[in-house]
């Protein structure tokens, strides 16, 4: 990105508004020291949103908000996640990342009611710029939209916004998107290279490898570079996304690249595609379960920058911090454990997977619209995952990461909220169980959880039941066999 921001010349290749954004901060007499210091930033500061604005959406208090939020940052900042890595690294893939931690953050901030109609109004016009920039920086980043678009129009008609305007405020990131792809052609003149070749020759060159006998039964000039050209190693499904473009190598690998350029590559591409189906959609499955599942020699990270025409190098004088960062990191990835935290894209995955699943189940069981909306949100990033089962170019780790951080941060989240609340009531219960009950213990219990379904269903709606007995349970204690659980209180009363 460093040669088109010095240059001005843009190619396709590369998400244009990242070398745009580069280069007017050069000309305007930044550094490139400045635009990591804003990427670090707008990451932390987006992390620390969106754990408030979900903490918010689930009316935990200010203070355990505030610790959760600092567990949750700590964690992230530790070894054990590359966020901090790549939040010193200047990749479209870290821009998305941001973007759509601010876009979700600012999704739920909307759903509140709590704010005034000037600042709901700023907040819409600066999502709607958050998600058509979003697609903008990365290429697969259009897959976001429909989601986020229904996410934003339950949010307006929420607020009994009309219509008319509702719709044409879903449409508006949509209609931005188009005008900035326009100028890329149009004013800026890039340079059209086809970046979706790299999709194309690495399906195709699967689709042969794996069956051969198409080679027979079609006339497929690319058959000559692929069979008896590409090593035993290309293995669908088993090491073949290793050898596409990829950062980790010092050059290309050179049969590939032949075949990225070979001239009749789109027309052979959707031939078998279109003639062998299954094989089609088989190898698009193996491939993309060969990038989610574990492997510690892939390409993680940059430790050093290469040698580059502006002279991008590292401060000498932090080399023995940075080493010790780096073993750090490399022994977790190394890990058969540490490294399914966050070096491992199944378990974040999977865990998309279920609370999206989850959530849409309890909003068409229970009619229930934050259900439905908290759903939409996990759905954000599931769609983004699942753009990688249409369009895989390479082994790079980074490609998912926008998702897995999403997914990390809004679960833990979850999570770390379900344990604030509850920790009092099931101290509370067990206490008047008593040490020498283990039954009553156990059936206290399961009261308890009976509770977590009550939270579930009735938060966020308004306190309009009366507080009976002798007032409100878990709130300054409870003595033995005085008070018990109210089940029609607010539940931030309850375990607040």
């Amino acid at each position: 990105m460093a040669y088109e921001a010095n240059s001005g010349h843009f190619y396709d290749f590369i998400s244009i508004p990242l070398p745009l954004l580069l280069s007017f901060l050069l000309h305007a007499g930044g550094t490139y020291g400045m635009v990591l210091l804003l990427q670090c930033l707008g990451g932390f500061f987006g992390i620390r949103f969106l754990v408030g604005s979900l903490l918010e959406f689930r009316g935990l208090g200010q203070e355990a908000g505030d610790r959760l939020t600092s567990i949750l940052i700590l964690l992230l900042v530790s070894p054990l996640t590359p966020l901090t890595t790549y939040l010193a690294t200047f990749w479209s893939d870290t821009w998305f990342a941001i973007l759509l931690v601010w876009g979700i953050a600012l999704l739920l901030n909307l759903y509140t009611p709590s704010q005034s109609l000037q600042d709901f109004r700023i907040k819409i016009a600066v999502f709607i710029c958050l998600i058509a920039f979003s697609m903008w920086v990365r290429h697969n980043g259009v897959v976001i939209y429909p989601v986020a678009a229904l996410a934003l129009w339950i949010v307006l008609r929420g607020r009994s916004v009309r219509r008319s305007y509702s719709l044409g405020l879903v449409l508006a990131p949509a209609l931005l998107f188009f005008l900035f792809q326009v100028s890329e052609f149009a004013i800026l003149k890039v340079q059209w290279i086809g970046q979706e070749r790299a999709v194309y020759a690495l399906d195709l060159a699967s689709m042969i490898s794996t069956e051969p006998s198409i080679c027979n039964d079609l006339s497929l000039g690319s058959c000559d570079l692929v069979l008896g050209v590409f090593p035993p190693a290309f293995q669908t499904g088993n090491g073949a996304i290793d050898f596409t473009f990829n950062q980790s190598r010092d050059t290309v690998f050179k049969p590939y690249f032949e075949l990225f350029l070979f001239p009749d590559l789109q027309s052979e591409y959707f031939k078998v595609a279109s003639e062998y189906p299954l094989l089609y959609a088989r190898v698009k499955f193996l491939n993309f379960l060969d990038y989610v599942r574990p492997d510690p020699t892939r390409y993680f990270f940059q430790e050093k920058p290469n040698p580059n025409e502006p002279g991008i190098s590292y401060d000498n004088q932090f080399e023995w911090l940075r080493a010790a960062w780096f073993t750090a990191v490399k022994t977790a990835i190394k890990s058969d454990i540490l490294s399914w935290l966050s070096y491992v894209h199944a378990t974040w995955f999977v865990i998309d997977l279920i609370a999206t699943a989850v959530c849409l189940v309890l909003a068409s069981r229970l009619n229930s619209r934050r259900s439905l909306f908290v759903g939409l949100l996990f759905l954000i990033p599931l769609a983004y995952y699942l753009s990688y089962l249409i369009a895989l170019t390479g082994s790079e780790f980074r490609f998912m990461y926008p998702s897995m951080l999403i997914v990390q941060v809004m679960s833990l989240t979850l999570i770390g909220s379900f344990v604030f609340q509850l920790a009092p009531a099931l101290s509370a219960e067990m206490f008047r169980s008593g040490r020498n009950a283990p039954s009553r213990g156990f059936q206290g219990l399961f009261q308890v959880l009976q509770k977590i379904g009550l939270v579930l269903e009735t938060h966020g709606k308004p306190n309009q039941a009366r507080v009976n007995g002798e007032g409100c349970a878990c709130r300054g204690g409870m003595r033995h066999g005085e008070r018990k659980f109210d089940q029609t209180l607010h539940p931030s009363q309850r375990f607040g």
